[in-house]
């Protein structure tokens, strides 16, 4: 069974998509422009969805990425890598919402 597919946030620069799956949710995030200014924000933004998510009583959400530096600068932790057909690497980054 597929879900949907709920926007967030959404700016210039940022795009915010979140996915929910029984406890757990999928954060799906866009980035069109890279500048101080726009991680400040995603500072933000990552906090208020992180209270959000924990209010609504998710107790863990991930992301998958080819960049987990990124991931990992919002406090996730790697849980799974996975290598694609055409050899991509990925990380399944985690966060504990509890």
């Amino acid at each position: 069974m597929q879900t949907k597919l709920l926007n967030y946030y959404t700016d210039e620069d940022i795009s915010v998509n979140i996915e929910p799956f029984g406890k757990g949710v999928l954060f799906h995030v866009e980035i069109s422009n890279w500048k101080l200014s726009v991680l400040k924000r995603c500072y933000v933004v990552c906090a208020r969805l992180m209270e959000d998510m924990a209010a609504a009583g998710f107790i863990k959400a991930a992301t998958i990425t080819p960049n987990p530096k990124f991931a990992k600068l919002f406090g996730g932790t790697t849980t799974h890598v996975i290598v694609t057909k055409e050899q991509q690497r990925l990380e399944v980054i985690t966060w504990e919402l509890v």
